[in-house]
């Protein structure tokens, strides 16, 4: 239709073609047909990704297709895509998600006028009929937004549909953590909720591979208690009610310390035949977590009584 507003996609993508071309199947098919498709390949090596690339590409005019000569990085082949993009409203899809249903796009359009950010369901490829974001479902503010994401703190809704024009009026940046391997996205999703407003579409739904790029234990531990500890700044700092600045501190808190507790808890547990070497030193990093929880707690009660 004449009136659809355009969309861009960028589809970044490194040595993934099986999964690519079901990704850029689900992407073809959709009834929402304004679309700018940018794939960027990443380098890769397999050779086959370039093939499904320029499959894809003879048949369908909307896709413009970029190879980069060294790789860029997984966040700078993001941000590559999205330089590219020409429409009002933008999305990533990732080389090994799937989107559901031909209408999926036009569900997500359907409310992005009035939002920032419109974001769909996501389940697995192990378990496709789970709802993993349905708590969001009885949302209706930014703060209702705000407390379910600290409360849940899964990345998922950065795979939304996003209204650029709204995001520059409120002078958002996609600016992520660089320095971390995993969780770069989370405080740009934090400071995309506290300004809001995003909207949830139940109906709209992904399918996506976990742990498809896990980095190791250690890293992700590292990396976690760093995005833990930005995120309490960006709660200590908020321009909110000190009420609400308190509880949010407070979900963020708890729903964080048990998830880092688990990767403890995993990489302790990772190796059994382990030798004795080896156990003492994991005792002692376990140690090194009960005080890394210690010093947070203890940062978080500074943090509130001082705001």
């Amino acid at each position: 239709m004449i009136d659809e507003p355009l969309v861009t996609i960028g589809v970044p993508t490194f040595n993934r073609p099986e999964s690519l071309s079901i990704t850029l199947k689900s992407i073809i098919n959709q009834t929402y047909s304004n679309l700018e498709i940018i794939i960027s390949d990443n380098c890769s090596t397999n050779p086959e990704v370039q093939k499904i690339i320029e499959e894809f590409a003879t048949k369908d005019h909307r896709i413009t297709t970029y190879s980069q000569s060294s790789n860029l990085g997984a966040i700078g082949n993001l941000n590559f895509v999205l330089s590219k993009a020409s429409g009002n409203y933008f999305i990533w899809a990732a080389d090994d998600d799937e989107w559901q249903g031909k209408d999926f796009l036009a569900l997500l359009v359907k409310y992005a006028h009035e939002n920032i950010l419109t974001f769909p369901d996501a389940a697995t490829f192990d378990d496709p009929e789970l709802c993993l974001l349905t708590s969001y479902e009885n949302c209706k503010s930014k703060l209702d937004y705000v407390k379910t994401f600290c409360s849940m703190g899964w990345g998922y809704p950065f795979y939304g549909l996003y209204n650029l024009n709204l995001f520059n009026q409120h002078n958002l940046k996609f600016e992520f953590d660089t320095d971390l391997a995993y969780y770069s996205e989370g405080t740009f999703l934090h400071k995309l909720f506290l300004t809001g407003p995003a909207k949830y579409v139940k109906e709209a739904k992904i399918l996506y591979t976990p742990n498809g790029s896990l980095p190791s234990n250690e890293i992700l531990i590292d990396n976690f208690v760093t995005y833990f500890k930005r995120t309490l700044l960006i709660y200590a700092s908020a321009d909110l009610p000190q009420k609400d600045r308190f509880e949010l501190l407070n979900r963020v808190f708890k729903t964080y310390t048990v998830h880092i507790s688990g990767l403890f808890e995993d990489f302790i547990s990772f190796d059994r035949l382990a030798t004795t070497e080896n156990k003492m030193a994991l005792v002692k990093k376990k140690n090194a977590a009960e005080k890394i929880l210690f010093r947070i707690k203890r940062a978080t009660t500074v943090l509130v009584k001082g705001n």
